[in-house]
């Protein structure tokens, strides 16, 4: 972690405590795979359920602006609660079976792989941004490496022993997420986690290319039922997609 970086994640932390001094999110750090209430209770969260016009206060907006500039430094851009994480572990187990892989194709931090595999899900995480090094020239200034299993272009890591591939918050000034699904194999599900077309995740081609039915089979069920358990920043517009490619 760079010495920019720990000042921004104490000037962060520093804020909230100020700001929201009487309030539980000054005192508890925020972290992902907790109960969909506890965030509810404790940091103003309000279930995606109620989405496009959530019922937040401005204060609200201010204290989720702070937690997701803190958060991301350590976790990433997205908020698993636990109830979620138990529907997407029993949609990957029921969608590819026990001895389907799991490729979380520009992992971050690798925080969603490593809790898939504490979980049995056999996950591989690839990103090509060695985090740990101070002197690199590209990449989000995390502050954790959960886990990464290779550093590399997870393009080239695109294959048929994987029975779904994780997207989640892919960056939307380049191809990347395109890339990815079009590296796909027919019969392999794409779990996209992010923002829909014209916000912060993935490119236009990238939403073109999903969207076309002649090669793609939206589920939206599964879709539906990770964002019943969804819960996201009051700054943000982030939820769950997934989908079968049929074709390449």
């Amino acid at each position: 972690m760079t010495d920019e970086t720990n000042f921004e994640f104490d000037r962060y932390t520093t804020y909230i405590r100020q700001r929201f001094g009487d309030h539980d999110a000054a005192r508890m750090a925020l972290k992902p795979f907790m109960p969909r209430a506890y965030y509810c209770r404790h940091f103003d969260f309000q279930p995606y359920a109620v989405w496009p016009q959530p019922d937040y206060a401005r204060t609200t907006w201010d204290l989720h602006y702070w937690l997701f500039e803190r958060y991301k430094y350590q976790y990433g851009f997205f908020l698993p609660s636990a109830e979620l994480m138990d529907r997407l572990v029993s949609i990957l187990r029921h969608e590819i079976g026990p001895a389907g892989g799991v490729l979380d194709a520009g992992s971050g931090s690798g925080f969603m792989t490593k809790e898939l595999c504490s979980r049995g899900i056999d996950t591989f995480a690839v990103d090509r941004c060695d985090y740990e090094n101070k002197e690199r020239e590209f990449g989000y200034p995390m502050i954790n490496v959960y886990q990464r299993d290779t550093l590399g272009d997870a393009v080239q890591y695109v294959s048929s022993q994987f029975g779904a591939v994780l997207l989640l918050w892919p960056p939307y000034d380049n191809s990347f997420a395109f890339d990815i699904a079009k590296a796909m194999h027919p019969g392999q599900l794409l779990i996209f986690e992010g923002e829909d077309a014209g916000g912060c995740t993935g490119d236009d081609k990238f939403f073109e290319y999903v969207s076309d039915r002649t090669g793609w089979t939206a589920l939206k069920d599964l879709s539906d039922q990770l964002d019943a358990l969804h819960v996201t920043f009051a700054t943000q517009h982030d939820h769950w997609s997934i989908g079968r490619k049929i074709a390449q």
